[in-house]
C-alpha cells in the first residue's frame, strides 16, 4: 500500500469521506523526512501543521526548568501527529515533538484542515472524532499512572505499540512509564524469565 492509500484508508475508517473530499485533502499533501534527533515542532513554537506518520517514531517531550524532560506520549507509524493544544489555541507549544529514528510523514497546513472542518460535515465529524480520541487517550494514561503498577503500564504500552522497543530508547520508555531505567530493566528481565 502506498502512502496516499495508507492515509485514505485511515480517514475512511473514521468517516465516510467521498473520493472528492479526500482528493482535495491529498492535493496539498507534502512528504517530508525528519532525521533522528530533529524536531517536528520545538517547545515555544506555535504549531501550524498536522502530520501523518508513515514510518518512524516521535516522542512528545515536556522540558523542565532543571533540564530534565517528561515524556508525555509517543506517536508511531499509522497515526496523525500534531501539537494539538498549540494548534487549536494558536499559542506556543509547551512540548516538543522529536523524531527518535529517521521518520517519514505527510504534512498539511492547519489553515487547510481548519477550513475543511468549518465547511464540510465529514471533516467536522473527523475533527470531533480525533478530539474524542485524544481526550480518551489522555484519561486512560492518567488512570494508568494512578491505578496500575509499573509492570502493568509496561504491558499496556507493549499491547498498544508492540514495536516501540525497537524504535525508542529504553530510558525514554522508562520516563514515559514514570519509573527509573533500572526499574524498567528489572521488569523486562522478570518478563523474560517468565517467558512472556
Amino acid at each position: 500500500m502506498n502512502h496516499e492509500e495508507q492515509i485514505r484508508q485511515f480517514l475512511q475508517q473514521v468517516c465516510p469521506f467521498s473520493t472528492g473530499e479526500l482528493d482535495e485533502f491529498m492535493a496539498v499533501r507534502q512528504e517530508v523526512t525528519v532525521a533522528a534527533g530533529d524536531y517536528f515542532i520545538h517547545a515555544g513554537e506555535v504549531c501550524r501543521k498536522i502530520g501523518f506518520v508513515h514510518q518512524g517514531a516521535f516522542c512528545f517531550l515536556l522540558p523542565t526548568a532543571d533540564g530534565q524532560q517528561h515524556i508525555k506520549d509517543f506517536s508511531l507509524a499509522g497515526k496523525f501527529l500534531t501539537a494539538y493544544t498549540s494548534l487549536i489555541t494558536r499559542q506556543p507549544a509547551q512540548l516538543a515533538i522529536r523524531a527518535e529514528v529517521d521518520s517519514l510523514l505527510s504534512i498539511w497546513p492547519y489553515a487547510l484542515y481548519n477550513r475543511l472542518t468549518a465547511e464540510n460535515l465529514h471533516w467536522s465529524q473527523f475533527s470531533r472524532s480525533m478530539a474524542d480520541y485524544l481526550f480518551l487517550r489522555k484519561e486512560q494514561r492518567e488512570l494508568s499512572l494512578l491505578l496500575e503498577t509499573a509492570g502493568q503500564r509496561y504491558e499496556r504500552l507493549l499491547r498498544d505499540a508492540p514495536h516501540i522497543q525497537q524504535l525508542v530508547p529504553q530510558y525514554l520508555i522508562a520516563a514515559y512509564l514514570g519509573i527509573q531505567p533500572e526499574t524498567l530493566s528489572r521488569i523486562r528481565r522478570r518478563r523474560s524469565d517468565e517467558g512472556s
